[in-house]
């Protein structure tokens, strides 16, 4: 009679390769991941100023919404910066915050190439509420233009300088 032995492993033989297989197949998925995440960097950093501005201008947009006309404080502005007034929150004496008419100025700083929100209230005259916001940073260049209009309230052309004479 024959010994017949039954075999219930593997072979060394047949783990290496098995090993060696994965191996393979793990570099190949690591290269594949890691050149993903390096085209996933260079397209964030490529967007970020866009994406920066975009909610920049969002900002601008929502303060530009929310303005009203103030007396003494008309919407204003210059080919460097814009004064919009409204509504803004400022800190009293005691650390509480209050909302009072004030306004919203953005200046684009050309030395530092950033747009830069002020929120300035009309009644906090002893620790206004001046501090900078960095809105966008990395602009190299920037100028408003204001569209002008007649008095019916049509298109009249654009300007570098506009004041609100509503008052």
């Amino acid at each position: 009679m024959h010994n017949a032995r039954v075999q219930n492993a593997f072979t060394l033989l047949e783990v290496l390769l098995v090993v060696a297989i994965l191996a393979l197949l793990g570099s190949a998925l690591a290269a594949v991941l890691n050149g993903g995440m390096k085209i996933w960097e260079r397209m964030h950093a490529a967007n970020e100023p866009l994406v920066n501005t975009a909610i920049g201008l969002e900002f601008w947009e929502r303060d530009l919404r929310n303005s009203f006309s103030l007396p003494g404080m008309p919407l204003s502005g210059t080919p460097d910066q814009i004064v919009i007034p409204g509504l803004v929150s400022s800190r009293d004496s005691g650390g509480h915050e209050r909302i009072f008419p004030g306004a919203m100025r953005y200046r684009f700083d050309a030395d530092r190439n950033i747009l830069v929100r002020y929120k300035e209230s009309l009644f906090m005259r002893e620790s206004p509420d001046t501090t900078e916001e960095v809105i966008v940073s990395g602009i190299t260049r920037a100028q408003l233009f204001y569209l002008r209009t007649d008095r019916e309230g049509r298109a009249a052309g654009w300007g570098k300088s506009w004041t609100d004479n509503r008052e």
